[in-house]
């Protein structure tokens, strides 16, 4: 089925239920999601492959939600007819569609690799003195522009907790959200809040991970859908098949919800050991998923500071390839808890 034949077979069994019941506010609740349908059929032409899948999930979430709340009647099994394997139809096709737009996508600095090591065990000391310059940037890079005309700090190289804390101390007191992508960075955390709810149950069982943290990893690695697996954007219609493999080790989709597969990437990824999460540790944790490739190249990683003074150009736009003049386009990481600071939702 293409979305929209899913989009037409979901509004006749709607439509259906909507006659059979007899409960008022039910009624309205299902014309208005008849209405919406109806307004998402007019656009679908339009959109790419990616739109459309996201689209899907979206709506296929909002029924099941609202049919929760309705009463069983009769025409339940159109429903279930129409709704049947939805959610994995919606996971295969934003699969199919993000192969067509991986370049736009974050890749790690060891692509294909399991995630690097973690060590976030904390400065024995006071972080010694920057070094007097930042390393040589690749032939063909940007500079990247001070915030307010005063010195930025220079690029730190590392992979440990202990040899990065400063530098990210310091950049994220110099970070600045470019003016021209606060619209993109708000429509994330938009996105992000809606699922603040299911963020706080996974922190609740994984020793107080922030529900902020949990959020962007939520965005970075699924889109914010929760049709996926935390770890690494697999459906939930199985174990994970990519890095990490065969997580949860005791998944049954059947039975196990979103927040169940959540708690396993955070516990996995050993997050619920780390003692406390000032904003260094968040933003640690944020780029060890990506990978610590871009520091030797003396670029920031855009998975943090894509949209911010901190970062104008440089990419890896396949495995081991790193393109000085190709730019991201996605939203950085740290803009998001950024923006979430702003509004007083971090810490």
């Amino acid at each position: 089925m293409t979305p929209a034949e899913e989009l037409r077979a979901r509004r006749t069994a709607l439509n259906r239920r909507r006659a059979a019941t007899t409960d008022p506010q039910e009624q309205v609740s299902l014309a208005e999601e008849v209405e919406r349908i109806g307004r998402l059929l007019t656009t679908i032409a339009v959109m790419n492959a990616a739109g459309a899948a996201a689209t899907l999930a979206e709506q296929t979430a909002a029924v099941e939600a609202l049919l929760l709340t309705g009463r069983v009647n009769p025409f339940d099994a159109d429903i279930r007819a129409a709704f049947g394997a939805a959610a994995d139809r919606a996971v295969r096709l934003a699969d199919e569609a993000s192969k067509a737009f991986a370049r736009d996508g974050f890749l790690a600095a060891e692509a294909g690799q399991a995630p690097p090591e973690v060590d976030f065990a904390p400065p024995v000391a006071a972080p010694a003195a920057p070094p007097a310059s930042p390393p040589a940037a690749p032939p063909g890079a940007p500079p990247v522009p001070p915030p307010g005309g005063g010195a930025l700090p220079p690029i730190v190289t590392g992979r440990k907790f202990a040899e990065l804390a400063e530098d990210y101390r310091l950049c994220w007191a110099a970070c600045r959200i470019n003016d021209a992508k606060r619209a993109e960075v708000a429509k994330s955390v938009d996105k992000l809040l809606v699922g603040r709810a299911r963020y706080e149950k996974v922190s609740a069982r994984s020793n107080g991970v922030p529900w902020q943290l949990l959020g962007v990893m939520h965005g970075l690695e699924c889109g914010y859908g929760f049709l996926k697996h935390l770890h690494n954007g697999d459906s939930l219609g199985g174990k994970t098949h990519r890095v990490p493999e065969g997580r949860p080790p005791n998944w049954n989709p059947a039975t196990g919800s979103w927040e169940d597969s959540a708690v396993d990437a955070v516990t996995f990824k050993k997050l619920d050991k780390v003692p406390a999460w000032p904003i260094e540790a968040v933003l640690y944790a944020l780029e060890s998923f990506n990978g610590f490739g871009y520091r030797p190249l003396g670029i920031r990683s855009p998975y943090l500071w894509s949209f911010s003074n901190l970062y104008t150009k440089g990419k890896f736009v396949a495995d081991h390839v790193f393109d000085a003049t190709v730019a991201s386009k996605q939203v950085g990481a740290a803009l998001v808890v950024k923006l979430l600071e702003e509004r007083r939702l971090w810490p």
